[in-house]
């Protein structure tokens, strides 16, 4: 028997799987609110990572919502889904202002071959903030695209299976970075946990270590986080 939880990571049905592809479909929102290219070049980093990481899975464009197995919204404020039809509908919450996005799974749970119940995706949504925002020169200020992008990508790969944030690492774009505002849109940068610094310390006292910051864009991924898809792929 299945768990009645649904675990922190899963693998998508036996077909999506097999075709190591998922289709993503890019609701009207995100023209409307600037994330458009972003998706489209989060697909081809994303796919640039899963070449050089060998994660097993691809991500194509797909424009018909029935067929699609991710769908990215960009909501100004709570959205209401409703998923599968005829369901009662769930309010997804998310700051428009807030530089992170949402991945919301949906799973079923099948048999195997061995009639051993299994849990595995059937659909997932990413839902991106209208107007991700940080401090700039002492202004609120919409964030650069490069910032959008590191989003667009870290949701895509909680599509992929890695769907409970515990899944998240701590030195890869899969991680909880912190922003770093530039003084234009495109020097804006996510930083995440680079290698280890030792800084002196105070007279008498010993050497402390702590950790240096590597910003994002360029995209990288550990192989932690590599592997945990790889598995789920394979």
């Amino acid at each position: 028997m299945a768990d009645d939880k649904p675990p922190s990571r899963a693998p998508w049905l036996d077909d999506v799987k097999r075709s190591r592809q998922l289709s993503i479909r890019f609701d009207d929102s995100l023209g409307k609110t600037g994330w458009d290219q972003v998706f489209r070049n989060a697909i081809t980093e994303f796919n640039r990572l899963s070449v050089n990481c060998r994660l097993g899975v691809t991500f194509v464009q797909e424009q018909d919502a029935g067929k699609a197995n991710v769908e990215a919204v960009a909501p100004r404020g709570n959205y209401e889904l409703v998923y599968p039809p005829n369901t009662p509908k769930r309010i997804i919450q998310l700051d428009p202002a807030k530089p992170h996005g949402v991945c919301k799974p949906f799973m079923t749970v099948i048999q195997d071959q061995a009639r051993i119940e299994q849990w595995r995706l059937m659909k997932a949504f990413i839902f991106v903030p209208a107007a991700p925002s940080g401090d700039r020169n002492g202004k609120p200020s919409i964030v650069g695209d490069p910032v959008k992008l590191v989003i667009a990508v870290h949701e895509m790969i909680h599509a992929c299976g890695l769907v409970d944030d515990k899944e998240h690492s701590v030195d890869d774009i899969f991680s909880w970075p912190s922003l770093r505002m530039g003084n234009k849109p495109d020097e804006d940068r996510l930083a995440t946990l680079g290698g280890t610094i030792t800084f002196p310390g105070k007279p008498g006292e010993p050497p402390r270590v702590g950790h240096s910051m590597v910003e994002m864009p360029p995209l990288f991924l550990k192989k932690e986080t590599a592997d945990k898809v790889r598995n789920l792929w394979s």
